[in-house]
């Protein structure tokens, strides 16, 4: 009987996990410090998080060794010749990231968009 309850229970929560992960597909929006319009677009397969951004020239930059745990997020961005490791906290419809580029602490706050 215990056996059968603890199995349920971690299908159960793998499932209610995986559901979470994929909260994070689709297109999200946001500002960089207040000033600077961004858009993502994620997928998750499992955690693997896959996905791009347009960059300061307009130029398509794809994320790398993306990761999604939880609601624990983290990629890597190469934006004007440097790497810039993201990390960040999936909140239902708001994505909060934080980096550090060029020596500066930043963070962006993404929306999820709703069609």
């Amino acid at each position: 009987m215990f056996k059968k309850i603890l199995s349920t229970a971690i299908i159960v929560f793998s499932l209610s996990l995986a559901s979470f992960a994929q909260d994070i597909n689709g297109k999200w929006n946001g500002k960089v410090m207040d000033q600077f319009e961004v858009s993502y677009t994620f997928k998750a397969e499992g955690e693997k998080l896959t996905g791009s951004t347009v960059g300061p020239e307009g130029n398509e930059i794809i994320l790398k060794d993306g990761k999604i745990k939880g609601n624990d997020i983290e990629f890597v961005l190469n934006i004007m010749d440097q790497d810039i490791k993201m990390v960040g906290k999936l909140e239902s419809d708001t994505l909060k990231l934080k980096f550090n580029m060029m020596g500066n602490d930043a963070e962006l706050v993404l929306k999820k968009e709703v069609k």
